[in-house]
C-alpha cells in the first residue's frame, strides 16, 4: 500500500517517470540536488538524468528531444548563473513552439532576501527569477506551499500543449524539494496525449476552402515546421494528390514532403530553390499555408506574391501568418481533423497531370553555376557545395538531420535532396548558434540503437557548444557531427563584405584544429575523428565511419579552403546575381 504523503522530489520524480518523459538534461547544484538524488533512487532505469556539460546545453537536448520525437522535453538547473544559462535554451523553444519543462531549483524560502546564495527571489535588489521565466515561457510559476504543488504541476502540462505547444517552468527552493505532498490525484493523467487539446474547427470555413480548390487551377502548398510535428504528413500527402497541389517546404523542416516525390518544388524563402520561387511568382493561383508562421524565413523572396495571391491558412494558429502576410481564409483547428473533413467524401475533378520538375540540385546549379567556384580547382581544396556532394551519398545511413546556424547550413539546407525518412530540425526561433551539438544528444537519445543521426555545423558552432561532444561519447551516441572550419564566422564575413565594404572585425580568428581538439574528449574505442582537406580524403573517411565505426560518436572536421556565395537570397541580391520582390527588407533578415 503507498503511503498517503512522500517529499515532493520523489513526487515529481514518480510522475516525470510514470509520464514516460525518460531524461531530465541538466548540471546538478545545491538548489535542485534533491531532484536528482531522487532520480537516482526512483529511477529505474525509466527516468536518467543526463548530466550536460552546461545549462544551456541542457535546455538545447530538452528542445531537441521533444521536437525530434513530438514528446515532452524536461531539464533542470539550480538558481542563479545556471539559472539563467538554462534560460538560452528555453527561449529558443518559447521562440519556435517546442514543449519542454524546466525545473528550476531555488534558494531556501527562509534565506530570501536574506543573503542566501544564488538567490533569485526578486527580494532586496535580487533578481526576481519568476518574472524572469515568465517572459519566456507559456506559464511559470514558483510553489512556496506544499499544497500549490500537484495544481502546479497540472497547469504546467497544459499550457506546455494547449493550442501553441512552448515551454513552461516550475521554480522550486531548496527546502520545498523536502516537504511532504500528498499521492499524485486519480485525475491527474500519466499520459501525455490527454495534455493535447483537440481543437475545434468551423465547417462553414471547410466549404469555403472546398470551393477554392475547385476554381483553382495551380494550388501550391507551402508545408511548415510543424506539420511533422502534428503528425500530418500522410494527410497533406494525400491532400497534394487529390487536389494537384504542388508543394514546397522550408528552411524550418525542409524534409517535411518527400524530395522525390513528383509534386514537389523545392524549399522556398530565404535559401529557397528558383523553381518554388518562380512557380509561386509566375503560376500559383492559389496558396495554402500548412502550420507555417510565414517568417521572413519563408517569405523572402515571394513576399509580394504571396500578398497578391488567394492564401489560406491551415492550422493550429494563425496570428503569427495574419501578422507577417495577407491571409484571405483562416482555418484554425487540429490540423489532422481539417485535412480529413477537407477530404471527406470529395468528389471534385479527375486528378491532373504530374508536372514534372528537375530536382532541388539540379535547380540552383544550372541557374548560379558560376557560383560554385570549387568545380575549376578539381581536388585541390574543398568548398561547402562541393564537400555536399560526398556527402548526400552517405544520407540514406541517417535518419535525423540537425543543422546549425551558418553559410554551411544554407548550402547544405539547400542542396542535399533528403530520403524521406529523415527527419530536419534546425532551431529558427532564437537562431543561435550552438544548437545542433546538444540538441543532436537529446534527439539521438530518444532513438533506438538502429537509428542514427548527423549534424551540420561550422567552426563557430563547435566552439560554443562542441565540448558536449563528450556526453555523446559518454552515452555512446551513434551521431557524427561534420564540422565545416574555415576559421571564421562565415556568414557574419559575407555579410560584412557585401554591406560593409569588406571591412572584416570580430568575425574571424587563428586557426583551429578540431579533430585534434576532440580527441581529448575520448578513446579510440569510443570515438572517431577525422579531418578532411580534400574531396578524396572527405569520402574516404566518410566510407570508413559508415563501413567500420557507425556505431559510435563520430567528428569530421571539413577544412573549408575555396569560399564560395552561399545559396541565400539575401547575399545573392546584394551581388546582383537575382532579383526579388521584396529587396528593401533583406539586410534586415
Amino acid at each position: 500500500m503507498k503511503p498517503e504523503k512522500l517529499i515532493l522530489a520523489d513526487a515529481l520524480t514518480l510522475f516525470l517517470k510514470d509520464l514516460n518523459t525518460k531524461f531530465i538534461f541538466g548540471v546538478s547544484g545545491a538548489n535542485i540536488e534533491h531532484l536528482h538524488d531522487s532520480i537516482y533512487r526512483l529511477g529505474d532505469n525509466k527516468l536518467s538524468a543526463i548530466l550536460a556539460k552546461s545549462e544551456f546545453s541542457a535546455s538545447f537536448m530538452a528542445d531537441g528531444y521533444a521536437r525530434t520525437h513530438n514528446t515532452l522535453g524536461v531539464c533542470c538547473s539550480t538558481s542563479g548563473g545556471a539559472m539563467v544559462n538554462l534560460a538560452v535554451g528555453i527561449a529558443e523553444s518559447y521562440a519556435d513552439n517546442v514543449p519542454v519543462l524546466a525545473i528550476i531549483g531555488q534558494s531556501p524560502t527562509f534565506l530570501e532576501g536574506k543573503g542566501a546564495f544564488q538567490d533569485c527571489s526578486g527580494k532586496t535588489n535580487t533578481l526576481d527569477g519568476l518574472s524572469f521565466w515568465q517572459s519566456i515561457t507559456k506559464y511559470a510559476v514558483k510553489i512556496t506551499r506544499p499544497e500549490q504543488f500537484w495544481d502546479s504541476v497540472e497547469q504546467a502540462l497544459k499550457s506546455a500543449f494547449h493550442k501553441i505547444p512552448g515551454p513552461t517552468a516550475l521554480l522550486i527552493p531548496r527546502d520545498l524539494f523536502e516537504a511532504e505532498v500528498h499521492q499524485r490525484p486519480n485525475h491527474l493523467s500519466t499520459n501525455l496525449i490527454d495534455y493535447r487539446a483537440i481543437h475545434p474547427h468551423k465547417s462553414s470555413s471547410i466549404l469555403a476552402l472546398r470551393k477554392l480548390l475547385q476554381q483553382a487551377q495551380k494550388p501550391l502548398m507551402i508545408v511548415g515546421k510543424y506539420a511533422k510535428y502534428y503528425q500530418a504528413a500522410e494527410r497533406i500527402k494525400n491532400f497534394a494528390h487529390t487536389f494537384n497541389c504542388m508543394v514546397v517546404t522550408t528552411l524550418a523542416d525542409v524534409n517535411a514532403f518527400a524530395h522525390n516525390h513528383p509534386l514537389y518544388l523545392g524549399m522556398v524563402g530565404i535559401c529557397g530553390h528558383l523553381k518554388a520561387h518562380d512557380f509561386i511568382k509566375d503560376d500559383a493561383d492559389l496558396i495554402i499555408v500548412v502550420e507555417d508562421d510565414c517568417s521572413v524565413m519563408t517569405t523572402t523572396g515571394v513576399m509580394s506574391s504571396l500578398n497578391n495571391t488567394p492564401l489560406v491558412y491551415l492550422g493550429t494558429d494563425s496570428t503569427k501568418a495574419c501578422a507577417a502576410v495577407q491571409v484571405d481564409l483562416a482555418i484554425e483547428g487540429d490540423i489532422q481533423l481539417i485535412l480529413d473533413q477537407v477530404l471527406a467524401d470529395y468528389s471534385g475533378p479527375a486528378l491532373a497531370k504530374y508536372v514534372q520538375v528537375s530536382t532541388p540540385m539540379e535547380n540552383h546549379i544550372q541557374a548560379n553555376s558560376h557560383l560554385l567556384t570549387d568545380k575549376q580547382h578539381g581536388n585541390a581544396g574543398l568548398s561547402v557545395s562541393n564537400a555536399i556532394e560526398s556527402l548526400a551519398k552517405f544520407l540514406p545511413n541517417v535518419n535525423q538531420v540537425l543543422f546549425d546556424a551558418g553559410n554551411c547550413v544554407a548550402a547544405t539546407s539547400h542542396f542535399l535532396n533528403f530520403p524521406a525518412h529523415i527527419k530536419t530540425v534546425i532551431a529558427l526561433g532564437m537562431g543561435g548558434m550552438g544548437y545542433a551539438i546538444p540538441a543532436a544528444i537529446g534527439a539521438q537519445l530518444g532513438n533506438n540503437a538502429a537509428q542514427k543521426s548527423m549534424v551540420f555545423t561550422g567552426d563557430g558552432g563547435f566552439l560554443i557548444t562542441g565540448l558536449e561532444i563528450q556526453t555523446a561519447v559518454e552515452y555512446n551516441l551513434p551521431v557524427l557531427f561534420i564540422i565545416f572550419n574555415n576559421n571564421m564566422h562565415g556568414m557574419c564575413v559575407t555579410r560584412q563584405q557585401l554591406y560593409f565594404d569588406k571591412r572584416i572585425t570580430a568575425s574571424s580568428y587563428g586557426k583551429i584544429h578540431i579533430a585534434d581538439l576532440v580527441k581529448g574528449l575520448g578513446s579510440q574505442e569510443n570515438l572517431w575523428s577525422s579531418c578532411v582537406e580534400d574531396i578524396l580524403s572527405l569520402e574516404s573517411s566518410l566510407h570508413d565511419y559508415y563501413t567500420h565505426h557507425s556505431c559510435k560518436t563520430g567528428v569530421l572536421e571539413i577544412k573549408v579552403t575555396i569560399e564560395e556565395l552561399p545559396p541565400f537570397i539575401p547575399f545573392l541580391v546584394a551581388k546582383g546575381e537575382m532579383q526579388v520582390d521584396n529587396n528593401k527588407m533583406l539586410q534586415n533578415v
